[in-house]
């Protein structure tokens, strides 16, 4: 689940995670350095799985992502559920970027337009009343 997309997109190569050290945890929220190198949302919709410590081996989808003051320096992870086992100051955790399933997230984050499922490239409910194309294109591809 954490490694790749179901678009087939590779989340191992860098720009796509991050190993880093808990720095404090309030429940859901994980407390982690600034990680200055991932805009802030980066990870988002992505996953966070702990490599050290009580709760080794548990992962959990992240809610939301962000800088919790602009100038300070720690990042905010918000999970949607607590981990079963309790994480701790120290605990090291790999985090993966996210995907919002829109367009120019394809494009622009994951460089995989090609592989792009999403609306506008799904058909409506109306697609057999549709009037056929005039340009000459019958391929069934992007109506973009």
């Amino acid at each position: 689940m954490l490694g790749d997309l179901p678009c087939g997109v590779d989340l191992t190569g860098a720009g796509y995670n991050v190993q880093t050290q808990v720095q404090s945890v309030q429940g859901a929220s994980v407390i982690v350095p600034r990680l200055d190198d991932f805009e802030p949302g980066w990870f988002t919709g992505g996953g966070l799985t702990v490599l050290s410590g009580g709760a080794k081996g548990l992962s959990g989808a992240i809610k939301r992502d962000f800088h919790r003051d602009p100038a300070g320096s720690a990042r905010q992870i918000d999970l949607w559920h607590a981990l079963r086992a309790p994480l701790v100051a120290g605990d090291i955790v790999h985090i993966t970027a996210g995907c919002d399933k829109r367009l120019e997230t394809c494009r622009f984050k994951f460089n995989n337009l090609a592989n792009y499922q999403g609306f506008p490239d799904i058909p409506g409910e109306d697609w057999l009343a549709v009037t056929p194309s005039h340009s000459g294109a019958t391929t069934g591809g992007s109506r973009r």
